[in-house]
């Protein structure tokens, strides 16, 4: 018996919080989402007027779309406490899945760095894999998460155009096809590109 994780790229761009936790970045924030220079969504992005850049880690490969994001949430991830979220993130991990879930619990690295290693002794075995990330616009370079002011929200969608999408679904993008197994620890992907 397997799970599929229902969350990645589609429900961020859908304006909603991927997997089982908080809205990150506060009501208003950029959504920055990383694409291969080769991807023929790219072009689009850029004539819809997007702000993209090249990648910091890998600016001869990749490309850093930022997309401005307003969040109806009522609390953000930022107004949660650690021992919350790692609360969550173990309840959803025992009744949701038996796989290991990605968990990614942000913290407020002023008032909670400290408790980073009580948490993790508070649910050693509860969870298989969990990460920990330093809330703030500037801890690393091109933040998936970037609060923004609601003015700047407003100044960014203005400029938006609507994308085309007629070339992605006439079968621009690379789409997987076919059915494969996973027998060991990897699984093949059979790729279509133009029609070939």
């Amino acid at each position: 018996m397997t799970t599929v994780k229902p969350s990645g790229t589609v429900s961020i761009l859908a304006g909603e919080s991927p997997g089982v936790h908080w809205t990150v970045g506060g009501e208003y924030f950029d959504r920055a989402i990383r694409f291969a220079n080769s991807d023929p969504m790219l072009p689009l992005f850029k004539m819809a007027n997007y702000r993209v850049e090249s990648a910091s880690e890998s600016p001869d490969t990749t490309s850093v779309v930022f997309f401005p994001i307003k969040s109806g949430a009522r609390r953000s991830e930022k107004d949660v406490t650690i021992f919350e979220k790692m609360n969550l993130a173990a309840t959803a991990q025992r009744y949701w899945s038996d796989n290991s879930v990605s968990v990614t619990v942000s913290f407020d690295s002023e008032k909670e760095a400290e408790h980073v290693g009580t948490v993790l002794h508070m649910y050693d075995g509860q969870l298989k894999t969990v990460s920990f990330l330093p809330q703030g616009n500037f801890v690393y370079p091109q933040m998936p998460y970037t609060q923004i002011t609601a003015d700047k929200y407003e100044e960014a969608t203005m400029k938006l155009f609507p994308i085309d999408f007629t070339g992605v679904y006439a079968g621009m993008a690379a789409d997987a096809i076919g059915e494969s197994y996973c027998t060991t620890d990897s699984c093949e992907v059979k790729l279509i590109k133009d029609n070939q």
